[in-house]
């Protein structure tokens, strides 16, 4: 397997922001092929994040470079003042091609530093020199982290009043939108009803004979032959398509001739078509005109 030799005392400061120097790993490769790396971008341990830069490639018996570039994100715990052992893993993929069959192994390494600086915490975590973990169940460098970042939040009064009046305000930006559409819903509702109680149903053969209705009544009060124009239906004789009245009926008769949207078919149906296109029909057994659909 490629072997990874790295140089032994690479130290890591264990306080925020510290500048650190990277560790340069040489990469061997033993085999007669060549053979092609691929490593993860980084890798995080608590407080520390470490970014990890292979070469892509390493050449058939060769040896190639890796190096792991510290920066500490977050004060790290250490109960001493003296330097203490630790580590990381970092796991690299090697793909090679031996005859015409592509092959895959993916190896782990351990990579290892001393943590430096001041001792801090209460020195409840323990380090082992592998990535120990501390009483809270997490490695010892990122107990500190953990809690300094609950504490910090609950500190931060500023913070905390921000985004209960960013809630606040999302809530009332909410409910004055759903009011705004119930209101103009509402609205339109009332117009609808108000043109439904305006519009009346017009009678077909008001249309025909010439006749608009006016206050409850036709203009005009009285139809020829003495019939009355108010809101009394028009009596029909048995005969098809003749209204009941003398003068008035030859005057009936002569309008919807006249009208060339009335029509009478073979079964003595008479047909009408408003201004709308809407069709309305009587039958010789019907007293008023219907709306027809189709």
């Amino acid at each position: 397997d490629p072997t990874l030799n790295c140089t032994i005392g690479w130290t890591i400061s264990n306080v925020k922001f510290s500048q650190n120097d990277p560790l340069i790993c040489t990469l061997s490769n033993p085999n007669d092929v060549i053979m092609m790396i691929t490593e993860p971008e980084s890798i995080t341990v608590g407080g520390l994040f470490i970014s990890v830069d292979c070469e892509p490639f390493v050449q058939s018996l060769s040896e190639t470079t890796c190096r792991f570039s510290p920066s500490v994100t977050a004060d790290i715990n250490k109960t001493t003042d003296n330097p203490v052992p630790s580590s990381f893993n970092v796991e690299l993929r090697f793909e090679w091609t031996a005859t015409i069959t592509t092959q895959v192994k993916t190896i782990t390494y351990q990579i290892g530093y001393d943590l430096i600086g001041n001792a801090t915490g209460d020195g409840e975590g323990t380090d082992d020199g592998t990535g120990g973990t501390g009483g809270d169940g997490c490695p010892p460098i990122c107990s500190e982290e953990i809690s300094e970042d609950k504490q910090g939040l609950l500190d931060n009064k500023m913070l905390l009043g921000g985004i209960a009046a960013g809630v606040i305000g999302l809530l009332l930006v909410i409910i004055i939108v759903v009011r705004v559409l119930f209101r103009e819903d509402d609205d339109w509702d009332d117009e609808w009803e108000d043109e439904d109680d305006d519009e009346e149903l017009e009678n077909p053969l008001d249309r025909i004979l010439g006749r608009t209705p006016l206050g409850g009544g036709y203009e005009g009060g009285t139809a020829a032959g003495g019939a009355m124009a108010g809101d009394d239906r028009f009596e029909r004789e048995p005969n098809r398509g003749r209204m009941g009245g003398g003068a008035g009926s030859r005057s009936s008769k002569q309008d919807q001739q006249d009208d060339p949207s009335y029509s009478v078919d073979e079964d003595g149906t008479e047909w009408w078509e408003d201004e709308h296109g809407q069709w309305w029909y009587r039958t010789p057994q019907m007293d008023d005109w219907d709306v027809w659909n189709e």
